[in-house]
C-alpha cells in the first residue's frame, strides 16, 4: 500500500482553516493541566513551523531527521483533541484524521527505528534496496537501450 501525504487528498483542510479562525482556546474553560498541555502543543507546532519554514532544503537534510518528531507531535495533538472531546461537554470542532492520514503519521512516528539501527545493518539494508532497484530498472531500460542502439 502506498502512502500519500495527507494534505494531498484531504478536502477538510479548508474547513479546518475556517474553524481555526473562529476558534479561541480560551472558550473551553480548560483546567491548569489542560492549559499546560495546550501551551506545550502550541510550542511544538510553532517550533516545527519555524524549522520547516526557514530551513534551506538544498543545503540540509534536517527535515527528514525531524520526521519521527513530526509524527509524534501531530499524532499526539490529534489524540489529545479526541481525549478532550471524549471527556468534555464542550467539543473542539476540528476535522480528525482519515484512516490514510492516521497511517501516514504513524509511519512518520515509526521512522525513528531507522535512526536506531547500526551502521552495518542500515548499510546492508540500503545496499539490498539499491540492488533490487538497479535490477528492476536495468531490466526495464535494457530493451529500450538496445532498440535505440545505445548498448
Amino acid at each position: 500500500m502506498e502512502l500519500h501525504h495527507p494534505l494531498e487528498s484531504s478536502n477538510n483542510r479548508s474547513k479546518a482553516l475556517e474553524i481555526q479562525d473562529k476558534s479561541n482556546i480560551n472558550q473551553y474553560n480548560l483546567n491548569p493541566i489542560q492549559q499546560s498541555a495546550v501551551s506545550l502543543m502550541q510550542s511544538d507546532l510553532k517550533y516545527l513551523f519555524t524549522v520547516i519554514k526557514n530551513v534551506d532544503t538544498d543545503a540540509s537534510n534536517y527535515i527528514p531527521s525531524l520526521f519521527p518528531y513530526i509524527g509524534v507531535v501531530i499524532d499526539g495533538v490529534e489524540d489529545w483533541i479526541k481525549s478532550f472531546n471524549n471527556s468534555s461537554k464542550v467539543k473542539i470542532e476540528t476535522p480528525l484524521f482519515t484512516v490514510g492520514e492516521q497511517r501516514y503519521y504513524e509511519e512518520l512516528r515509526g521512522s525513528i527505528k531507522l535512526w536506531c539501527s547500526s551502521y552495518s545493518s542500515m548499510y546492508s539494508s540500503l545496499q539490498n534496496a539499491y540492488n533490487a532497484s538497479d535490477a528492476y530498472f536495468s531490466s526495464v531500460c535494457k530493451p529500450i537501450a538496445k532498440k535505440w542502439r545505445l548498448l
